[in-house]
């Protein structure tokens, strides 16, 4: 009888734990149907490569950067002082006003930059839910200003994640990262978020010879960000902060020699959005941005000077400093009919920057100028059938500068289909769009240290796309071209200017899936591009290959990124292929406690960049081993 007792116990447990796996199972299949990314992704809005919270938990990712290198079709990497940069194949650095980033539905603005990604390129992502990148979109689909490039970086909410998370990571070079995270939800329709974070990174150190004596190219950096909501039924107060302290790594001197310089910036934001009964959405929004420059090279750094009589002097200390200020106000109004949708909106903006610099003994007066920027747009999607999508969009924009500069009215307008014919669903999109001028390059009197151009137009560029995917139950294909032309495009020569030569470049993809179950994929991308001036700046081809696999309680993230070699049209210099590979495992200890390791740039072949005045490529990102821990409470 006592072993008849204690057969049955054995069997009891068997099936209890049979019964657990089964329902952590279906709870981890769950929560990836129930993903917001299904909720918020816009198929119609451009090429879409999306990251879902799987995605970004197994990545065990900390920067935005660290995602938008993996995008299919773009090249990212450090600037000669240390910014985050993005061009897509044979082509140079694209303008940063050309890149819309949005956190949730605010736009991360600048009056002086066009763009706040030059800072919020490095934020850290732990409080992020997902992510989606749109290339050859128009910006019409989200109300906001014009753009080809729409990074949507979407947080954590409290109804998804109540309760609280602390995660560190740290790297052996000293680098470490703390994030914590709270948040709850009330009986009353009310909730909160709030986030913290500190970092400090470490980075690979490059040197330089000139004249007997060593330079070294520095690009540490530290900081914090701090984000919070309040959300109350369908009312909703967002406020957030960056901060970052960090090295100009190669300068800007003529020799490349630097023996001081950083960069000093932060960001802060507020944004209020209220959503009415009738399909009305109003939202308010508040920026204010702070960017202090400085360079020291002995050797000289050379800038313009309007009282000189070459136009131009050496100097071996420069410091600059921008201030912005935004405000916005977006209201939006949705009508929905049987077969077709209609959104009508209008927004304002106005944008102020002030400008000071010091450079030697030299100092320029604290100059500012400001403009109003009024936009109304339209958008319909009419369904001729349930596989047949017809969408038209249209938005004005309106500039009115305070002082000096000109202004601007600008017409953009988007025409598309899609279709779905059996397994297949195909789109072609063209749209007619223009890229704005950054504040600093059309205002700025004092002609120090370079010169503006207050007549400057704006960049138009035209695009053409198609895209066709076929989809099996256990695996999918993708198909995607587009054409850009460029005209007026915006050119440093002595001043900035409009460019007399149209451009044009053409991208290719090709990339697919194979899903063996819900926790195992792989995903494989090939890209190309080129342009009509038969220049190379950035690789031509690349091709990433990643596979996603689950193994009880360990997820795997394995990932391998190839760029081919190339020689530089400017610079006349080698660059060498790139292998990047990066593994990260993750072992679920409990459902409250994991543990991960994430193994960076594994053979030491990560994306090569030339800078001018340097003799060799060096890589953007370095060889690191990063040790990551989490815990929920």
């Amino acid at each position: 009888m006592k072993f008849f007792i204690f057969l049955l116990n054995l069997i009891f447990l068997a099936v209890i734990e049979t019964y657990a796996e089964d329902l952590n199972e279906l709870l981890k299949i769950y929560k990836k149907e129930s993903d917001l990314s299904r909720i918020t992704k816009r198929e119609a809005a451009g090429n879409l490569t999306l990251y879902t919270r799987d995605d970004l938990e197994r990545m065990q990712a900390h920067m935005l950067i660290d995602v938008l290198r993996t995008v299919p079709g773009f090249h990212v990497y450090r600037g000669i002082n240390g910014l985050t940069l993005m061009s897509p194949p044979t082509y140079g650095a694209i303008p940063p006003t050309t890149i819309r980033l949005y956190i949730n539905d605010h736009d991360m603005t600048s009056s002086s930059f066009g763009s706040a990604m030059l800072i919020w390129g490095e934020m850290p992502i732990e409080y992020v839910d997902h992510i989606e990148v749109y290339k050859t979109s128009s910006s019409i689909d989200f109300g906001n200003e014009s753009g080809v490039l729409v990074i949507r970086v979407y947080t954590k909410q409290a109804l998804r994640d109540n309760g609280s998370k602390a995660r560190v990571m740290a790297d052996q070079k000293g680098s470490f990262e703390l994030n914590l995270y709270n948040s709850e939800v009330f009986d009353n329709d009310f909730s909160y978020f709030v986030f913290a974070n500190a970092d400090d990174y470490k980075r690979e150190r490059y040197y330089n010879e000139f004249e007997g004596k060593k330079y070294t190219f520095k690009n540490d950096r530290h900081g914090y960000n701090l984000y919070g909501n309040i959300q109350y039924k369908k009312s909703k107060f967002e406020i957030g902060k960056l901060y970052k302290k960090s090295d100009s790594f190669l300068g800007i001197g003529k020799y490349k020699t630097p023996t001081d310089g950083n960069l000093h910036a932060y960001h802060f934001y507020t944004h209020f959005t209220q959503e009415f009964e009738n399909d009305i959405k109003l939202q308010l929004s508040y920026d204010a941005m702070n960017y202090e420059r400085s360079y020291v090279d002995p050797n000289g750094i050379s800038i313009a000077d309007p009282s000189s009589q070459s136009g131009r002097r050496s100097v071996s200390n420069y410091d600059i400093e921008f201030k912005d200020e935004v405000y916005g106000a977006i209201i939006e109004k949705r009508v929905r009919y049987e077969k077709n949708s209609i959104t009508l909106g209008a927004f304002y903006k106005y944008k102020k920057m002030e400008e000071e610099g010091r450079f030697d003994s030299v100092q320029t007066p604290q100059t500012g100028n400001g403009y109003d920027l009024y936009s109304i747009y339209a958008e319909e999607g009419y369904d001729f059938d349930e596989k047949t999508r017809f969408i038209l969009m249209a938005k004005g924009d309106f500039y009115r500068y305070k002082k000096e500069v000109d202004s601007a009215d600008e017409l953009v307008a988007r025409v598309g289909i899609t279709k779905d014919i059996d397994r297949f669903r195909f789109k072609l999109f063209y749209t007619d769009t223009y890229l704005p001028n950054s504040f600093y390059s059309i205002f700025n009197p004092s002609r120090t240290p370079y010169v503006a151009n207050p007549h400057l137009k704006h960049a138009q560029v035209k695009i053409g796309s198609f895209s066709a995917i076929y989809r099996q139950e256990k695996w999918d294909v993708k198909f995607f071209m587009s054409q850009h032309r460029v005209k007026d495009g915006v050119i440093y020569r002595g001043k900035f200017q409009n460019s007399d030569k149209t451009a044009k470049f053409y991208r290719y993809e090709l990339s697919g899936h194979y899903y063996f179950d819900p926790f195992n994929t792989l995903f494989c991308s090939l890209f190309t591009g080129t342009n009509d001036k038969d220049l190379i700046r950035s690789p031509k081809y690349g091709a990433s290959f990643r596979l996603d696999d689950t193994f009880g309680k360990v997820d795997l993230y394995n990932e391998l990124r190839y760029t081919s070699s190339y020689t530089d049209s400017f610079y006349n210099m080698y660059v060498p292929y790139t292998l990047d590979w990066t593994l990260a495992a993750k072992y679920h200890v409990t459902k409250d406690f994991s543990a991960g390791v994430r193994g960076e740039n594994l053979f030491d072949r990560s994306y090569y960049v030339v800078y001018r005045g340097y003799s060799k490529p060096i890589q953007s990102y370095d060889r690191k081993i990063w040790i990551n821990l989490e815990y929920l409470f």
